[in-house]
């Protein structure tokens, strides 16, 4: 990179060595034995010695009076310590990572940039070029704002009505079919939040949910997000599934009158709602748990 770009032969290059004063100490961590020419210039220049012949310089002398070959310059390493030595190439991106409030740097081919992977751990290499954002297609930022507020409206209508409305059935049948509805009820309205408040967030981060994606993906409120669509979901297919069954089992005893609503009956159907909303929490809760982290693969792979 170094013969290459001082000498003009590549294209939009700028060359990286720079005049710095040399002193008796500089490069003394390469060089033991060194010798001083006084050049054209009326510079010093360091030559390097080699078995009684001497050699053309092909040293860069860093900042800090350290010393690399131009092998190591502009070669995406801080070689010099002080990175004197990637400084002024053309060849890099800088990443800036704030670790534990110390700024460390990284680099990365120019290639790198903008090729729609993030190489740097601070995403710097794709924030002036990416456009992600949560929601993608304006048809379904579309469906995600009409389907959620019509679903947490309707269904918390029904859902306010069967309630109300529980105090007046006769019949044991009646009570459990009320109550499985109302329970598909507040499945649908948890998931039709979850798309509100999907659409909500998308709104809220815009075109900088792509610096902040990962951010988001492992904070607690995509962790509570999960479990509201997860327990809605699982509310409304217990629920729907359980109302299935007990329909066809009354069907196959068509002669069988329904009796009235008694204790039995009552604790019965609580029984069922208990068991529908706690499996709908436990299953929802379990991929978060740190115990089952590596069954349920609830982490981010950073390259």
């Amino acid at each position: 990179y170094v013969y290459l770009s001082c000498w003009g032969k590549c294209y939009d290059t700028k060359c990286p060595l720079t005049t710095t004063p040399l002193s008796g100490s500089t490069c003394s961590n390469i060089l033991k034995r060194k010798t001083y020419s006084l050049s054209d210039n009326k510079q010093l220049v360091l030559v390097k010695r080699h078995m009684d012949t001497f050699k053309v310089n092909n040293i860069f002398t860093c900042g800090n009076e350290n010393c690399v070959p131009y092998s190591k310059v502009c070669n995406l390493i801080d070689d010099c310590g002080d990175g004197t030595d990637e400084v002024n190439c053309t060849n890099h991106f800088v990443c800036n990572t704030d670790t534990n409030s110390r700024v460390s740097i990284s680099y990365i081919p120019i290639s790198s940039v903008c090729d729609g992977q993030f190489d740097c751990l601070d995403l710097s290499d794709e924030s002036s070029c990416c456009h992600r954002q949560l929601i993608n297609s304006v048809s379904l930022k579309s469906s995600s704002w009409l389907i959620g507020t019509l679903s947490i409206v309707f269904n918390g209508i029904v859902l306010i009505r069967n309630t109300f409305r529980m105090k007046s059935v006769k019949t044991s049948s009646a009570l459990s079919d009320k109550v499985l509805i109302t329970l598909i009820s507040l499945g649908d309205l948890l998931v039709g939040l979850y798309l509100f408040l999907v659409a909500c967030i998308d709104a809220y981060f815009g075109h900088d949910f792509c610096l902040k994606q990962f951010e988001w993906l492992v904070s607690s409120h995509c962790s509570a997000l999960g479990v509201v669509n997860t327990v809605g979901s699982q509310i409304s297919l217990f629920s729907m599934t359980i109302l299935s069954i007990t329909r066809f089992y009354r069907i196959s005893r068509r002669l069988s009158i329904p009796g009235p609503v008694k204790k039995k009956s009552c604790v019965m159907v609580a029984f069922i709602v208990s068991f529908i909303v706690g499996v709908s929490i436990m299953l929802s809760v379990i991929p978060l748990m740190p115990s089952f982290e590596e069954t349920f693969n609830n982490a981010l792979y950073l390259p």
